[in-house]
């Protein structure tokens, strides 16, 4: 008995994980049919990390942008636009985007986070 060769994964997300890291420009030039769904997504993940800003409480670009060490606050809003992809692990180190990104991720998706924090103990 031969060994089964080994199963292909699905075509959807053969396609997805090509396109992640491939840049728009070089998508469009070759007309590929995926890039408005990879635009998609980017522009809800945008949705989201604006979210996360909200949450964590800044209100200007320029005050994410220099919490989280961007140089060019234009980079950012790239970010948010969904043009560019996001270097998502900036927000997670921050000590308030971080928790607030998870949030966001969380209410973008319908669901409900809870947060519980332990008590202290307190003698009466």
């Amino acid at each position: 008995m031969r060994p089964s060769a080994p199963q292909s994964q699905s075509p959807d997300r053969s396609v997805t994980e090509k396109l992640e890291d491939v840049p728009l420009k070089m998508l469009k030039s070759h007309g590929e049919t995926a890039l408005t769904n990879l635009q998609e997504a980017r522009k809800a993940h945008g949705k989201v990390l604006r979210r996360a800003a909200q949450l964590a409480g800044f209100e200007c670009d320029k005050d994410i942008a220099n919490a989280i060490r961007v140089e060019n606050v234009s980079q950012l809003s790239a970010w948010f636009s969904g043009t560019e992809n996001p270097q998502t692990w900036r927000f997670e180190q921050h000590p308030a985007l971080g928790p607030a990104l998870q949030a966001a991720m969380h209410e973008a998706r319908g669901g409900v986070l809870e947060v519980r924090f332990p008590l202290p103990k307190v003698r009466l």
